[in-house]
Order: structure tokens, then sequence, then C-alpha cells
């Protein structure tokens, strides 16, 4: 690891005289660490809403964390991707069945939380499902929400802040209240609009903001009747 110099060399010929190349320096990064992250089920009443992360390799623990509320016995749906760069993959968060649709992203490496939001609208309670994805091509992973149950299927697209990126309906087949704004499409993202990434080490002293409900037009829309 670090960074090494290769120089190429010819020795020669009857025709060619012997030479050599500049000198070229290469540096050499470590391999993405490899993580578990693990998620309880709902009712799982001996741990809480514990996420667990561990090394891939060895099988250790690394760490652990309550995601919500102690008492929310609602599953917890985890997903990572790389939010900072340093070649550890963070963590997202999403609450199962029952709880408010709430969506939390921690360090990969300290557990620290970077950012939360609500990813449809606040009394929306049917579970959230999330996966990760650079969906916009802008070289920052993107966090990909569906909405699990008791709703229309909307599929919802944030940056890594929650800032709401386009989305779509999961199932045209279905009935829905066009009364609602539809949802917008999804749209590469120019450079300069994306945020940048979270510190590797978020200070301590920051605390998180507060999570905003989305509106109307961005959140879940009403069920028709």
């Amino acid at each position: 690891m670090g960074s090494q110099s290769i120089t190429a060399a010819y020795s020669g010929n009857a025709n060619y005289a012997a030479s050599s190349s500049s000198i070229l320096t290469q540096s050499i990064t470590p391999a993405t660490t490899h993580l578990i992250v693990t998620g309880p089920d709902v009712g799982d009443t001996t741990d809480g809403p514990l996420v667990r992360v561990f090394d891939a390799t060895t099988g250790n623990l690394n760490f652990s964390f309550l995601a919500y509320d102690k008492e929310f016995l609602g599953a917890v749906r985890v997903a990572m991707g790389d939010f900072n760069g340093d070649g550890t993959p963070d963590i997202v968060t999403a609450t199962g069945s029952g709880g408010v649709p709430l969506v939390n992203v921690y360090d990969g490496k300290t557990g620290a939380m970077f950012a939360e939001f609500y990813a449809y609208s606040a009394n929306y309670l049917g579970g959230v499902e999330i996966a990760v994805a650079d969906v916009t091509g802008s070289g920052h992973a993107d966090i990909i929400t569906s909405t699990a149950g008791g709703g229309q299927p909307l599929v919802n697209v944030f940056n890594w802040v929650g800032t709401l990126l386009g989305n779509f309906y999961g199932d045209s087949t279905l009935p829905y209240n066009f009364a609602s704004p539809p949802p917008t499409p999804i749209t590469t993202a120019s450079p300069t609009s994306s945020p940048s990434p979270p510190p590797a080490t978020p200070p301590k002293s920051k605390s998180s903001p507060a999570p905003t409900a989305p509106s109307s037009a961005n959140g879940l829309p009403t069920p028709p009747p």
C-alpha cells in the first residue's frame, strides 16, 4: 500500500539504442472495507431497533447502535453505500410497518449519524423499503425508498442529506388518486447541485437536524377511495 515508482527499461539491440522511460509514480489505496449490517425484524422485544455492524472478513462485531427509539418494535430496514468516500460503506436505516417513515444515515466507521429525514408524509405508517445506488451519475450514492404497504407504490430517490431528486410509481397498473400532484421524473443533477459528502468523522458538537416531512407533492399520495 502507499506509493510506488515504476520505470520501463529497454536494453537495446543492433538497430536501437538502450533507453528507459520516465518514472511513473502510482498510488495504491486499500480496498474498500466490506461490512455486513443487520437490523431486527418486527416484534424483537429483546434488542429493540438495534443495528449491528460486522466485519465481513472476520465476522467480528465492529459496533452496534439503536437506530430509533428503544421502544420501537417494528422492523428496521438497512442498506449500505459510501457517502463520504473513505472506502467504508455507510449505513442507511428505515422504519418498518408501524413507525413514521424516518430514514437515518450513519457513518460506517463510527456509527455517528450524518442525516435524518422523512421519506414520505409523517402520517404514513406502512413501512419503508430502502436501497442505495448512484442513480443520477453524480459520483455520490443516492438513497432509494419505496412504500412497503398501506399506500400507493411510490418510489422516491434522495441524496444523502434527504433532498428529493425524483420519484415515480412502481406499478402503473394500479389506480391512483390523480388529484394529487404527479410524481416528477428523475433527472441527472448538475455537479454543482450535488451536496458535498459528509466528513469521514462528523464533528461531535454538531447535532443532527430535525427531520422535516415532505410536502404533499413529494410525499405519499392519498390512496383513492
